[in-house]
């Protein structure tokens, strides 16, 4: 296994400041970097994309956010390897401020399938990265959990809807089943309106 290097992991991630205001593209490729932070074969010790971020990818950016969630079980080495490639740690988060962007480890263990993980390409100047992202069933899940926040919900349902055709929807009703009756009465109901909708079309 090669050594890391740091001075030059934090240069590529400096690299991207004249870039800086193109937020999703800045982080996709800062994400892509930090993935190589965590040297391993297993998908749950690799940083994989959840929250806001995940949201804006799998809606082309109709949703936006200024941070990038994680979740890993080396959520310890990572967190070192933060701050040796320029991040400080303010509270719970990790900031870089020449890029303006923040980092937070947000667990240890996925709330989800990890055999749904999206390995995401990435495009660099002169290589192709990745990054791994929570699947659109897991991250529908996500929002269908915060039945008490709308702006939360209603991009849940947006997600469903948009990828309806796609989704595993027998996977996702599984779920659904094991959660509290709100949550399944909620989903009931996006299922409903999608319905209609395609009804309409």
């Amino acid at each position: 296994m090669n050594e890391l290097n740091y001075e030059n992991i934090k240069k590529e991630l400096l690299s991207l400041v004249p870039i800086k205001n193109k937020k999703q593209e800045v982080m996709l490729k800062a994400s892509a970097i930090l993935t190589e932070l965590v040297e391993s074969e297993q998908v749950g010790a690799k940083p994989i994309i959840v929250g806001g971020l995940s949201v804006e990818i799998y809606t082309s950016s109709d949703y936006t956010t200024r941070d990038i969630d994680f979740v890993t079980s080396s959520s310890t080495l990572f967190a070192e390897r933060l701050l040796k490639v320029g991040f400080k740690k303010e509270g719970r988060i990790y900031y870089m401020e020449e890029l303006e962007l923040v980092v937070d480890v947000v667990a240890s263990f996925l709330e989800g399938d990890y055999n749904r993980v999206q390995k995401l390409p990435v495009d660099m100047d002169d290589k192709t990265s990745f990054v791994f992202l929570i699947s659109v069933e897991d991250i529908i899940l996500d929002r269908l959990d915060a039945f008490e926040n709308e702006d939360t919900l209603y991009w849940g349902l947006e997600l469903l809807t948009r990828w309806y055709d796609e989704v595993d929807l027998d996977y996702l009703q599984e779920e659904v089943n094991k959660k509290f009756f709100k949550t399944q009465d909620t989903f009931n109901e996006w299922l409903t309106v999608i319905q209609e909708q395609r009804e309409k079309s």
